[in-house]
């Protein structure tokens, strides 16, 4: 009865070894377009900030967030990567004195976070949205964006310090602000 037990563990272990290496190079193959379009996004990203620690300017802003906006563009449609190159693109934007094309950008940043379901994302992201309406003196769409932001920052998906970090970021944004805040 022993010897049964044993072998039949035995068996599963065997079983499971050779199931999991052809489970796990199955799930580690990309295409050869994906890993390239990867490569690039990383290159433009590493010339874009190598441009703006270089020499910071109005102009080398614009320039590199138009890197960092090809370079999402590149990345997966539900990459963290994504979010992080469209945020970059539009802080920079916003230095480069472009609010139309910051609000874009975190407008694009702040949808992509959504589809990922990365609600402390999003809220942060519309927050930001809806300063650079109020700036643009768009006060319906800065509501609209306030909302969202409000309304997310209550979702049960955030832990109570998360929920509290960003209804500060909310107050604080009630109040005159003058530059974005990365997440």
């Amino acid at each position: 009865m022993r010897t049964a037990r044993l072998s039949l563990l035995a068996a599963t272990i065997v079983a499971s070894a050779f199931a999991v290496p052809a489970t796990a190079s199955a799930q580690q193959t990309l295409p050869a377009e994906v890993v390239r379009a990867h490569g690039k996004a990383e290159a433009l990203t590493a010339r874009a900030t190598a441009l703006i620690a270089d020499h910071f300017s109005k102009h080398t802003a614009r320039r590199a967030a138009r890197m960092h906006a090809e370079a999402a563009a590149l990345y997966a449609a539900g990459s963290v990567q994504r979010f992080d190159c469209l945020y970059a693109a539009a802080t920079l934007h916003y230095s480069g004195g472009e609010l139309q094309e910051a609000r874009a950008m975190v407008e694009q940043a702040a949808g992509q976070a959504m589809e990922r379901g990365d609600v402390l994302r999003a809220s942060r992201a519309w927050s930001d949205a809806a300063t650079l309406a109020v700036a643009m003196r768009d006060t319906d769409a800065a509501a609209t964006m306030s909302r969202r932001a409000e309304m997310l920052a209550t979702s049960p998906l955030l832990s109570e310090a998360q929920r509290g970090e960003l209804q500060q970021v909310l107050v604080a944004r009630r109040q005159p602000a003058d530059a974005l805040t990365l997440p």
